[in-house]
């Protein structure tokens, strides 16, 4: 582990000269603050002992915890482990559970039929204390694998897809690369209202187009120590649908509106939003009053919510996975880090670089395109437009595209994602390392680095924290500029849950945030369902985490302070499978395998 923070190094008078050199020579040779932090193994809080092997454990608030085994659903109190409730013979996942704002129940989507229960699917109510059902929906065909909520009208979306399992491999994928020729696999989505307070079935509209759906994990090896294509599929390529002034807005082919009401279809524009067979790589939807932001088929596209008028389209840029939006500029990413669902692996792609449009004609104002092999997200705020390549760290003038701040990082990944943390400091984030930096001359101030395990299962796990973390901190790093009064550019202010959910995290009519040293910052988060054993976390928005494989340890998980950069926390885990959840608001780890869960002190 490498904890460097050159902003607090004081050196006294005597020796001075000695220190520098002494500085110089170790910085060159480690490149960063070399130190080790202890590993802490802590025992468990509490622990509890199941009937059958837990499949998934979720937070559902600070005070339960919902845990499903492969025969039932149970509700932990988190204080003492102690059962509230079960739910017998539940068939669920993790993504089919889901709480909306301070709602008295879960929301629970029950599949049957089949090895890969996706024949039928019945939505329940639970009460989160007692487990007991307030409704259950009338059969849904198809398993849940999207949904959204319109609090306004009380409406319950979900999208359903019939047998979404099989085997995507295309003509001579044993001897072509890859999958072979006409490779994946095609499902049709089915769109259902059910009433939030009765689970009364509203409406069922047909999509009326089959879609590529997307593998939720990697092929298996069998019994017989062959490898077992045929598995479960999800709409992880496409943003969920949005509820927005009575209409259900989807993103799978272009923009289809429908009538929340009664779900007759409103108005379509058809383009394509599935590059190259790259998951996300159009972006999630900016909504600004009746104007709706979005990208795909190369281009930034904008459009009239109530009639379905497309006000303009930009040039053909690249890949562009997300937009900001000001009072006159519309900004964005060009190129990034996508899941590839036919090599079912993270790659960067891309003509790496950003571009600012103006917003009511969508004509180019300027556009950068020199970074160099990859691309964070942009953040704007101020005067600037800070983000990174594989090799720099970079903030250009808001107005002109001036390059203004041009640094090495001198990080040894390729930064995933920037962030701004309450002291607004730029943070660079990688897969191993995280880096705090001046925000006028772009000077690194701290470096700490937490290599990966060597285990691909935990490699894999650690995708989908860092992608939470980060699309926590993305949304984290708009609150603290808008409460700074820096005038921020405004990001899509959803996350997706799973790429099933979204939940709206701040109401743009009304930008009241805390101000407290969370700066209203604290979200449930589930990562998305292109990185395999996706996390769940109750993030705060305050520290990044990494696994980790100090030497002479198993596994353990990093804890870095983002005003610090110290690692305050290294905590032993007690199992070698990454079936965890990380709760900031508990101060704890919970850890299954097989049929025991356990709770571990995370605060130090």
């Amino acid at each position: 582990m490498n904890d460097c923070n050159t902003n607090r190094i004081e050196l006294s008078r005597v020796g001075r000269l000695v220190w520098v050199v002494m500085i110089v020579v170790w910085v060159g040779l480690s490149a960063g603050c070399a130190t080790t932090a202890e590993v802490q193994k802590r025992p468990p809080a509490w622990e509890m002992q199941f009937e059958y092997p837990i499949g998934f454990q979720t937070l559902i608030d600070d005070g339960l915890l919902v845990v499903g085994t492969s025969r039932h659903l149970y509700g932990i109190n988190l204080a003492n482990g102690q059962r509230r409730w079960r739910l017998r013979n539940i068939s669920a996942n993790a993504g089919d559970l889901m709480t909306i704002g301070d709602a008295p129940y879960i929301l629970i989507s029950d599949a049957a039929g089949g090895h890969y229960d996706d024949t039928g699917t019945h939505m329940l109510a639970v009460d989160r204390r007692s487990g007991e059902l307030v409704w259950e929906s009338s059969a849904l065909k198809g398993r849940v694998l999207q949904a959204t909520v319109d609090p306004v009208n009380g409406i319950l979306f979900v999208v359903t897809v019939q047998r979404a399992h099989g085997d995507d491999r295309g003509v001579l994928s044993g001897i072509l690369p890859g999958k072979g020729l006409f490779s994946g696999l095609k499902r049709e989505p089915h769109l259902h209202a059910l009433e939030l307070s009765t689970g009364r079935s509203l409406w069922h509209q047909d999509f009326g187009k089959k879609v590529t759906l997307q593998p939720s994990y990697r092929p298996t090896l069998g019994e017989d120590a062959r490898w077992v294509f045929d598995r479960p599929f999800t709409l992880g390529l496409y943003h969920p649908p949005l509820a927005v002034a009575g209409k259900l807005c989807v993103t799978y082919g272009g923009v289809r509106c429908f009538n929340a009401r009664d779900g007759q279809p409103l108005w379509q524009q058809k383009f394509n939003v599935v590059e190259d067979h790259l998951a996300l790589s159009y972006a999630n939807p900016v909504l600004q009053g009746d104007v709706l932001y979005t990208s795909g088929d190369n281009r930034v596209r904008v459009f009239n919510v109530s009639t379905g008028k497309q006000l303009w389209r930009s040039d053909r840029f690249d890949f562009i996975p997300e937009v900001l939006v000001d009072k006159d500029v519309v900004y964005g990413q060009l190129g990034g880090r996508f899941f590839d669902i036919k090599k079912e692996k993270w790659v960067w792609k891309g003509d790496f670089g950003a571009v600012a449009l103006d917003r009511q004609t969508g004509q180019v104002i300027w556009k950068y395109k020199d970074a160099m092999g990859s691309i964070t997200n942009l953040l704007v705020f101020g005067q600037l437009v800070w983000f990174a390549d594989g090799e720099r760290l970079l903030a250009i003038n808001r107005k002109t595209g001036a390059v203004v701040v041009e640094a090495e990082h001198e990080l040894q990944k390729q930064p995933v994602f920037v962030a701004l943390n309450e002291d607004r400091r730029i943070l660079l984030i990688s897969e191993d390392a995280v880096a705090a930096y001046h925000g006028v001359t772009g000077k690194r101030l701290w470096y700490t680095q937490h290599p990966q395990p060597g285990s691909s299962i935990w490699r894999r796990f650690s995708a989908g924290l860092l992608q939470a973390s980060g699309s926590v901190l993305k949304v984290g790093s708009f609150v603290i500029a808008n409460v700074g009064g820096l005038l921020p550019a405004i990001p899509a202010l959803t996350l997706p849950l799973g790429g099933r959910v979204k939940v709206k995290l701040i109401n743009t009519k009304n930008l009241v945030v805390n101000k407290s040293r969370d700066t209203g910052r604290r979200f449930v988060y589930q990562a998305s369902t292109t990185a395999d054993n996706a996390p769940y976390a109750n993030l705060r928005g305050g520290y990044q985490y990494f696994i980790t494989q100090p030497q002479g340890n198993d596994q353990a998980l990093a804890a870095v302070d983002l005003r610090t950069g110290k690692t305050d926390r290294l905590v032993a885990l007690p199992s070698r499978y990454p079936n965890l959840v990380i709760d900031e608001a508990n101060g704890r780890i919970y850890q299954a395998f097989e049929k025991r869960l356990v709770a571990v002190p995370l605060g130090p």
